[in-house]
């Protein structure tokens, strides 16, 4: 060994000595980023917080079987504040209907998670410094957005809630319940959640006073002391157990902001993580009093997502896949047995033999950006032959699918030509083709196809449905004549001969 890898060894080994453990990969992140599902660049949209003490980042995700995909990384170690805040191109319209969606991450711990995330609209007077005022070391409680509970004397909320990020609003997303009520936890920011009884999704306004209530703690021993600790009041709970949110997947969420009513709904896991379709999930909504987070009525806000940690830690990831303003799209799938002349309805029957149509619908609905260079990433339902595909446009344009690519698994890639925007609206695929002949029932469960650009996602599902065996009726006359029905319905008057046949 040379004099010089000698001393590097000996370095090696001290930096190991010294602190005990040695660097290693977080597995649990690097598996979320290869399993991260479809969705957008994050580009010029969200930007990191511009404090000091601010961890967040946007990362590129790894997963061979997407493309175009940023998350934001909230997140991913302890005594971590994290904060990613919108563009001021991309503030979040009050004024207007609005609609996001997007993945969250929170890490595999379950129980041991901490401390989870939160979705915000602010108008903070700093912007992108916005942060909670902490002192020497983050609070995790906060969750990135809320009061500092570090004050055991503190009596009222008033200086608890200005500690908060002022003019906003946040939806919660808390892995961590904090329920300490002794005087020997006050001062410690781990009150908030007396009451709540499991990991929770809830809302209300960080820099309001009404939102958190100072409680009385006293101690006897070693002398009689008095303290203080600070719940916090949740708005459009939805609550669970330790499973609902830590556990190892990506769960889909969506945002629909209603200008009129001022009604702010959100459904959570309103998506299959492991296919993409839609499912109910468990949803709340909440009526925003916007002179809280819009005092001065410009109808703006901007937005992003935050986060903190403490002792404990998760990896917290947001993918977006619609950002509200930007582009609104929507997709839908729709079958038809063009032999029986009628939509199939989910859970529904085709005929084998029947002739068949598979049409996806794509529209664009608003927004500052055209949808362009949408490539469908197609999943075509079994025991349906198609021999015939196209995209039809609203300009009265349409051009020929190649279905040579169609491979084993039903799975065909197609790029629109056209880009789809205000003065071009709708996008049709359409397959045409026949249903496979079955000489017994056949189950086919619905594909979640995904169309995606840079600036946009969208999906849709196609039904399931029973594939039927073709039926063919014979009736024989008395007189010899056979009478064969096909297809349809066919009516038949007369009596019936029946002869019981010994066994």
């Amino acid at each position: 060994m040379t004099y010089l890898k000698w001393v590097l060894t000996v370095l090696g080994l001290g930096t190991v000595l010294a602190t005990g453990m040695v660097a290693s990969a977080d597995a649990d992140y690097d598996q979320a980023l290869k399993t991260a599902p479809q969705g957008i660049s994050l580009d010029n949209i969200f930007v990191p917080g511009t404090t000091s003490n601010n961890q967040a980042s946007i990362v590129n995700t790894a997963n061979p079987d997407i493309t175009g995909t940023q998350a934001a990384k909230v997140n991913n170690g302890k005594k971590q504040f994290g904060a990613l805040w919108s563009t001021t191109d991309n503030h979040f319209d009050l004024t207007k209907n609005m609609k996001s969606s997007m993945w969250m991450y929170f890490g595999n711990t379950g129980k041991k998670a901490a401390d989870g995330m939160a979705l915000v609209f602010q108008n903070d007077t700093r912007g992108l410094a916005a942060t909670p005022t902490y002192g020497k070391t983050v609070s995790g409680e906060t969750l990135g957005i809320w009061g500092v509970d570090t004050d055991k004397k503190q009596t009222t909320p008033d200086k608890l809630a200005s500690t908060a990020i002022q003019n906003s609003w946040a939806l919660e997303f808390d892995t961590h319940l904090n329920t300490s009520t002794n005087y020997g936890n006050t001062g410690d920011a781990d009150s908030f959640d007396v009451g709540i009884s499991g990991p929770h999704i809830a809302s209300n306004y960080p820099g309001e006073v009404s939102t958190y209530e100072m409680v009385r703690t006293s101690t006897l021993l070693p002398i009689y002391s008095v303290g203080y600790y600070a719940t916090q009041t949740h708005a459009g709970t939805i609550t669970g157990d330790y499973t609902m949110l830590s556990n190892g997947a990506w769960h889909h969420l969506t945002i629909d902001w209603q200008a009129s009513t001022k009604q702010m709904t959100y459904t959570f896991d309103d998506k299959d993580p492991n296919t993409g379709k839609k499912q109910t999930g468990k949803s709340a909504s909440v009526t925003l009093d916007t002179t809280k987070i819009d005092p001065n009525n410009t109808g703006q806000v901007r937005w992003g997502f935050t986060g903190a940690t403490g002792d404990s830690y998760e990896n917290n990831l947001v993918i977006f896949e619609e950002i509200p303003g930007l582009v609104e799209v929507d997709a839908n799938a729709t079958l038809t047995d063009m032999t029986q002349n009628k939509v199939v309805d989910n859970d529904g029957i085709v005929k084998g033999g029947d002739k068949v149509r598979l049409d996806y619908q794509l529209s664009y609905e608003g927004g500052k950006q055209e949808w362009k260079d949408v490539v469908a990433q197609l999943k075509l339902p079994s025991k349906l032959s198609f021999t015939k595909g196209t995209i039809t446009y609203a300009d009265g344009t349409s051009t020929a699918v190649d279905l040579s690519g169609l491979d084993s698994e039903r799975e065909l890639t197609v790029k629109l030509a056209k880009a789809l925007s205000s003065n071009n609206q709708t996008a049709t695929i359409s397959f045409t083709g026949t249903a496979d002949e079955v000489t017994e029932p056949a189950s086919v469960t619905g594909l979640t196809s995904t169309f995606t650009a840079v600036n946009g996602v969208e999906t849709a599902s196609t039904v399931d449905f029973t594939l039927n065996p073709t039926q063919e009726v014979l009736l024989a006359s008395l007189n010899g004549t056979t009478f064969s029905a096909d297809d349809g319905d066919v009516t038949v008057k007369g009596r019936s001969l029946c002869q019981t046949v010994p066994t």
